[in-house]
């Protein structure tokens, strides 16, 4: 497994967990709207997840179809995020 590849497995897991957790929480709160800590505490994983994010699409290209984009067009080179196989013994 090259560098290149094992780190941009490691910049997708890391942005999935954040997710995840905030996500979670969204659920959270959606049946405890005065939880300030809750918020607090989604709003940090949010946070978190945005310079992981900027440095996955400097290296990689966009994660998303809607992420912000530069010249050349890149969305379309292959492999996509979620095509990655980067659990397991792959």
């Amino acid at each position: 497994m090259n560098r290149r590849w094992k780190e941009q497995c490691r910049l997708l897991q890391d942005i999935s967990a954040l997710d995840f957790a905030a996500l979670e929480l969204t659920l959270y709160l959606d049946t405890h709207p005065d939880d300030r800590g809750a918020l607090r505490q989604r709003n940090a994983y949010l946070k978190r997840k945005e310079p992981l994010v900027r440095r996955y699409e400097e290296r990689f290209g966009p994660l998303t179809g809607v992420s912000r984009a530069e010249y050349p067009w890149r969305w379309i080179d292959e492999p996509w995020p979620w095509q990655l196989h980067c659990g397991g013994d792959s």
